[in-house]
């Protein structure tokens, strides 16, 4: 044994203080060393909203937020970032068990956020009646717009006018300057597929949401014309004297009326209708 390693030797050494290993100054070194080691490691929480906030990852990007996660499998928007990258691949085992964390610990709207996702990642090998179950569940939860706006359309094409509606109706909270027009688009789309009881319906829905006097009176005559095109003269007559609200003292609407009530041969109808417009006119020239 070396003679600065026995215990003589130390014994010898009396009062002396033991051999400093590390300096001060070096230890400091040592401890900025380890900082920015954590921080290379660990993300800047602007960098990680940068990365639940993009649409479509590059594959660094990508390898980078798997990594995150794989450290933090806690973070539920960094798990939905990284299910929205790999929307192809959510039925691997790893992914199928970062989404049941969402569903065991994500909020309403995040929940929701991972059920379309395994909506959209299964839906083309879905029955029609596995995926009218799956799109009632989702009218349900908080999503945000751009996806309520995807499956009221969806739901469209599927013929599923009801489901549409529920959607269409989170949207008017969202947006509600632009709920009519996607009410207009829908009724186009079910006249289109002669579907005319709902394209009257969403006509007449549109009518009561559009803040245009114009915009207002197009839509009101549309839902009407729309069913009278149909042959549905009763409907016609009561729908519209159901959605005429403050359209009731306007001209142009009460001509149309009267017009409407002579075609669907309602008699009764169309003389009160032409007594309101005659009436109208008498209080205008006053």
């Amino acid at each position: 044994m070396l003679p600065s390693r026995s215990k003589r030797y130390v014994a010898n050494l009396g009062n002396n203080s033991r051999i400093q290993l590390v300096s001060s100054f070096e230890l400091v070194v040592i401890v900025v060393a380890m900082l920015v080691l954590m921080t290379l490691i660990f993300p800047h929480r602007t960098l990680v909203n940068q990365l639940v906030q993009l649409e479509v990852l590059d594959e660094v990007s990508l390898n980078y937020l798997e990594n995150i996660v794989r450290l933090d499998n806690t973070n539920i928007d960094l798990i939905l970032a990284l299910a929205k990258a790999k929307t192809g691949h959510l039925n691997e085992p790893e992914m199928v068990e970062l989404l049941n964390k969402v569903d065991q610990n994500g909020d309403k709207s995040q929940r929701g956020i991972a059920a379309l996702l395994r909506f959209n990642a299964n839906k083309v090998s879905m029955s029609r009646t596995e995926i009218s179950a799956v799109l009632l569940n989702l009218s349900t939860f908080d999503l945000p717009l751009n996806d309520v706006v995807f499956l009221a359309n969806y739901a469209m094409q599927l013929g599923e006018e009801k489901l549409a509606l529920e959607f269409y109706r989170s949207m008017d909270a969202m947006a509600p300057g632009k709920y009519p027009n996607w009410l207009q688009r829908s009724a186009q789309y079910s006249l289109g597929n002669k579907r005319y009881r709902q394209a009257a319906d969403y006509y007449f829905y549109a009518r009561v949401k559009a803040q245009d006097p114009e915009y207002a009176r197009r839509m009101f005559k549309a839902g009407v014309n729309v069913l009278m095109a149909d042959s549905r003269y009763r409907e016609a007559i009561e729908d519209a004297q159901r959605f005429l609200g403050d359209l009731e003292q306007d001209q142009e609407i009460i001509r149309f009326m009267v017009s409407i009530a002579r075609s669907a041969g309602d008699s009764h109808a169309a003389a009160h209708y032409a007594h309101a417009l005659v009436q109208s006119l008498q209080e205008a020239s006053e």
